[in-house]
């Protein structure tokens, strides 16, 4: 029989597009990081292409990205069917603690919850934290929605998009103060920056060909980017970093307008972070490739949305990062 016909081949092949990661995929298919190695060689060799560029994160080769949009749908069907014969989504049950951050939790996360639910009604959640990475080192959740990269030995991250960031302010408050087009015009107005246990405050703003230093004598510092968004739409000052997705359906309104033109934050890379341990458990796993996948369809929806009122304005990472998950 061809290697090519071997499931577990493909089966491990496709696990390490989602997880671009040796360790990662041993893990979720409770196997040596050895065989994952030799599969995947194995694989290529029968191929007769590589698949990954050997980077950190893998990346996928072009020959990769071709071979994985007629494998994927396969293995799919494949798995559908051995769980529907197995009733597998009446037998998957339990609860599962997942932190995120305030922002995500009002407004978004509500549809993926009940879409998961849809497919596995016997799964409960908790919000049992505000997006932390303690809060998954800890044990207090067993899932996490982080921004950043973060660093640990027992730690899994799998990217589920970038954050955007934009500076903002009502019209009525550029129409008062009138409009900042430099950071060093910070002196001259009142700006909010966010810092919190979600992620840290940026310390620069680029442009197309500059990076310079925030100036943050003459920034206020607060720790809720709700209550930041509410001091904006107050008329109190503007925000240097407040999160595309927080602020998409106020700029298309022209409740909000960009300020600082051809200026904003780097972009954050978001992650769906667990422990090792939690990836093994099988509820656990099914439901962060569910979230990865849904984070990465609304990262990318919320840019093209916004592309008609605001846009990133230096070269950075695609958004469309399911056909790149590393950058």
């Amino acid at each position: 029989m061809s290697k090519l016909d071997d499931m577990n081949l493909w089966r491990v092949f496709l696990s390490l597009c989602g997880t671009r990661n040796f360790s990662y995929t041993a893990a979720e298919l409770d196997v040596e990081v050895s065989t994952v190695s030799r599969n995947l060689s194995q694989l290529e060799k029968t191929v007769g292409q590589s698949l990954f560029q050997r980077t950190r994160p893998l990346k996928l080769t072009r020959e990769g990205e071709k071979i994985l949009s007629i494998i994927e749908p396969v293995i799919h069907q494949h798995t559908d069917a051995i769980d529907r014969i197995l009733k597998n989504n009446s037998l998957l049950e339990g609860g599962i603690r997942l932190s995120v951050s305030h922002g995500v939790a009002t407004r978004h996360l509500r549809p993926f919850l009940e879409d998961f639910n849809k497919l596995y009604p016997n799964v409960s959640f908790t919000i049992a934290g505000s997006g932390s990475i303690n809060d998954v080192t800890s044990y207090k959740a067993d899932i996490a929605c982080v921004s950043g990269m973060h660093e640990g030995k027992d730690l899994m991250l799998l990217p589920r998009g970038r954050n955007i960031y934009v500076p903002v302010a009502t019209p009525s408050y550029i129409k008062k103060f009138g409009m900042p087009t430099d950071p060093s015009d910070l002196t001259n107005f009142k700006a909010l920056q966010f810092d919190g246990a979600t992620r840290s405050r940026f310390k620069t703003m680029r442009s197309a060909d500059r990076t310079v230093e925030i100036d943050q004598k003459h920034v206020m510092v607060i720790g809720s980017i709700l209550g930041i968004k509410d001091f904006v739409l107050e008329d109190y000052g503007f925000c240097l970093d407040m999160p595309l997705f927080l602020c998409i359906d106020e700029l298309l309104e022209k409740k909000l307008v960009p300020v600082l033109p051809g200026w904003a934050c780097k972009p954050a890379p978001t992650y769906v972070a667990c422990t090792q341990s939690a990836w093994r458990n099988k509820l656990n796993r099914v439901f962060i490739k569910y979230l990865q996948e849904s984070f990465l369809a609304f990262f990318e929806a919320i840019e093209t949305k916004a592309a008609p009122v605001w846009k990133l304005p230096f070269d950075d990472s695609p958004s469309n990062l399911r056909k790149d998950l590393s950058e």
